[in-house]
């Protein structure tokens, strides 16, 4: 039987609703996109309590907070994910500086301790003179070796309906994020330290940063075409239950995921995801071949392998960042939203609207008599000054403008 509390455990917490709860009334933040809201509603916890202590420090503290809440790079690092292409306006600068060995470390980072610089973009660029650059992974070609072994290690058919065909050996961390360059990598793993703890980032990093980056036999399993499509837009997670110590059996547990919509949300208000699901948003849905039944949300899995050394079963620490990203990737609308909706949201978040003011009109002033008077003689008074200053500015009200707040900050 499977167990329905663990598709959602991170959502049941009474101490991350609270520290949620926290952080809403000190930034004075209500309303954040869907891609921040569900990193907060899945971050580690123990970051939830850095950021809340950061943010009650002070008047610093409490700006990188809001800053790192409202930052648009949080989307874009699940966009980076579900390997979709980024917009030519946010894409990164490939001529990237060469970075020594000795700088490739890993780091989990609170948003107050990072200082933010704008990068071409416009978006806020993650980075930290003190502390040194995460670890990368390395850009290699594509492994036909890791491939056929992982393609053997599952019997040439799909670990979920167990079709021979057609069927696709699939990345589980993206084999296009391993080859974006350094500037693009140290941007989405320090996006992810904001809301996961070095610990977990440096697990997450485990089978992936060695020589052969992405392309080794732990960063790949089998499935039919259907499948694989399905996974890259985060229809459904595989969540990673238990590996033997002899690292032989893998048992995994599949959960279907439902669409929603990228927009504003409270920020505590946790997102929904039902447990019974039988197919996808748009009603697609599998059947496993072998015991003739459609595959539900709690089917369980079991991978296998005769050769934990040359045929290894998918790393149990990818498996668990994929399930976590793919649940924060489907919560946040990020298979759905249009790359027009996104430059919509990334318009409207820059800051103030400048509105031009419409000239003054002002009442056209006549003589009272036509006959010279002693004072029309006399230096004009005060009033008369007055009113040419503001004749002035009337006539270049044209340059003047107007601060019109963006409601996306409210």
């Amino acid at each position: 039987m499977a167990s329905t509390d663990s598709l959602t455990r991170e959502l049941q917490s009474p101490e991350r609703a609270e520290l949620i709860e926290q952080l809403r009334k000190v930034t004075g933040l209500d309303m954040i996109n869907t891609a921040t809201c569900a990193m907060l509603w899945f971050a580690d916890i123990e970051v939830l309590r850095g950021h809340l202590k950061d943010a009650e420090s002070g008047l610093r503290g409490r700006g990188l907070v809001k800053t790192g809440f409202q930052s648009l790079e949080n989307r874009n690092a699940l966009k980076a994910w579900l390997a979709r292409p980024q917009a030519r306006s946010e894409a990164a600068d490939p001529a990237d500086p060469p970075v020594s060995e000795s700088s490739r470390m890993t780091r989990g980072t609170s948003v107050a301790n990072r200082s933010r610089s704008r990068s071409r973009s416009k978006l806020p660029r993650l980075q930290d003179p003190q502390v040194n650059p995460p670890r990368l992974s390395p850009r290699v070609p594509r492994s036909t070796d890791a491939k056929d072994r992982a393609s053997k290690r599952d019997n040439e058919r799909c670990v979920l309906t167990k079709m021979g065909e057609p069927i696709e050996v699939c990345h589980i961390y993206p084999y296009s994020l391993g080859q974006k360059s350094d500037t693009a990598q140290e941007q989405f793993w320090g996006i992810l330290g904001t809301f996961w703890s070095e610990t977990t980032i440096k697990d997450w990093q485990t089978h992936i940063f060695g020589d052969q980056g992405t392309e080794v036999c732990q960063n790949m399993l089998t499935l039919n075409v259907l499948a694989h499509q399905l996974w890259g837009k985060a229809r459904f997670a595989l969540e990673p239950v238990e590996i033997s110590k002899d690292r032989k059996t893998l048992t995994l547990r599949f959960w279907w995921l439902p669409s929603r919509k990228y927009e504003l949300v409270r920020m505590t208000t946790a997102p929904s995801l039902p447990n019974d699901l039988e197919s996808g948003p748009q009603g697609s849905y599998m059947v496993d071949r072998e015991t003739k039944e459609i595959v539900r949300s709690g089917h369980e899995i079991t991978m296998t392998t005769d050769d934990p050394e040359t045929k290894p079963l998918p790393s149990f620490e990818l498996l668990h960042m994929q399930w976590v990203l793919n649940r924060v990737a489907a919560m946040a609308g990020m298979a759905d939203v249009s790359d027009d909706e996104l430059d919509e949201d990334f318009e409207g978040s820059e800051g103030p609207v400048l509105q031009p003011l419409q000239p003054l009109e002002l009442p056209i002033r006549t003589r009272r008599s036509t006959q010279p008077t002693d004072s029309e003689n006399r230096p004009p008074a005060r009033a008369s000054r007055a009113s040419s200053k503001v004749r002035e500015l009337a006539e270049t009200s044209d340059d003047a403008f107007d601060i019109v707040d963006d409601p996306v900050f409210h």
